[in-house]
């Protein structure tokens, strides 16, 4: 594994009911996509006893064509937008 980044990530998610009509809107607001649709397969890692979760941290695998990241995610500050540390490798 060559690189690693840590970094907050701050989400905010929004409710969208008509995947069509957000392209469209998106579209016409001058928005382009700027890369391709990609398969992706993630799995979440844990011990048995669930801790990993119960501590609000998160340890992933995500795999997207021929390219593998390890992810580990902090427990979130959820105050005002979901913000939590994020390791990437």
């Amino acid at each position: 594994m060559s690189r690693s980044e840590s970094t907050v990530e701050t989400e905010i998610k929004i409710r969208v009911t008509d995947a069509v009509a957000a392209a469209r809107r998106l579209s016409e607001a001058g928005l382009v996509p700027r890369t391709p649709r990609l398969f992706e397969v993630n799995q979440v890692f844990d011990r048995s006893t669930g801790e990993i979760r119960a501590r609000g941290e998160l340890l992933r695998i995500r795999r997207v064509a021929d390219q593998v990241i390890v992810t580990y995610k902090g427990k979130a500050d959820t105050r005002v937008h979901k913000s939590r540390e994020e390791l990437e490798v």
